[in-house]
């Protein structure tokens, strides 16, 4: 398995090869590159490694800056000693996201994930994979909900729908319990799973076991029945119908 390192901290490089060494002496390192302005030039004119381990923060830049540049077609793992770039770097071909120091087994967990998806997939595949996978990672199992003074952690699968109301943001349980929520859909929408929510509308952001029945109105929009009901009529406009049924359909 052919590794290259982007890395300016020395002692970090000496870690990571003597890590690499002992989980597998098959493993080649073919460089290892201090700087963003030192890659972007060695990737371009190099064949694609297996794998790549690039720190976030070197010296010249962010490692992000490198996608920005250049194809990288390879997955990576990143390390940082910190986590404030977790989101940011699922958007790039991330296997992981290693907190530094580095230690052993997760170093060689990383790899043996990619070497099992190859076993099954193209290349291509793989990378895609990888990113689905990093996207799932981020996706919010639970979200913290206000009922009065009091914040309470809510598990995502116990909601029926999230609603807007008079400007506030409100998540309806399935139980029939609604709690008040600090963020707005649309940022709700960008953090929970879209195979299992939609947004129907402005108003509305609904859990697939959360929908009764619909039915075709006028102008081929969809009028939805919702488990807990709600007082007034749920209508999803003709433009988000098309998108509504292939989504439902799907499922």
């Amino acid at each position: 398995m052919n590794v290259i390192i982007v890395e300016d901290e020395p002692t970090a490089v000496k870690n990571l090869v003597e890590i690499l060494h002992e989980v597998s002496p098959d493993i080649k390192v073919l460089a290892t590159l201090a700087t963003v302005r030192d890659a972007i030039p060695w990737i371009k004119s190099h064949a694609s490694p297996d794998i790549a381990f690039f720190d976030i923060q070197l010296a010249d830049d962010l490692s992000f800056q490198i996608f920005k540049e250049c194809s990288v077609d390879f997955p990576v793992v990143f390390t940082t000693a910190y986590d404030n770039y977790l989101l940011e770097a699922f958007e790039y071909h991330s296997v992981h996201y290693l907190l530094k120091p580095l230690k052993k087994d997760r170093v060689e967990n990383a790899i043996s994930k990619i070497q099992e998806l190859k076993q099954i997939y193209t290349h291509q595949a793989v990378l895609a994979l990888i990113q689905q996978e990093g996207e799932r990672k981020l996706l919010k199992k639970r979200i913290l909900v206000r009922k009065g003074n009091e914040y309470l952690p809510l598990a995502i699968d116990q909601i029926a729908y999230f609603l807007t109301e008079h400007g506030l943001t409100f998540a309806q349980t399935f139980d029939q319990n609604t709690y008040m929520i600090d963020q707005n859909l649309s940022e709700l929408e960008s953090q929970i799973d879209k195979t299992i929510f939609f947004r129907v509308n402005r108003q509305f952001l609904v859990n697939l076991d959360a929908i009764q029945k619909f039915r075709s109105i006028e102008q081929s929009k969809i009028h939805l029945d919702l488990k807990p009901g709600f007082r007034q009529e749920i209508i999803i406009s003709k433009q988000n119908a098309i998108a509504f049924r292939q989504w439902i359909s799907n499922r």
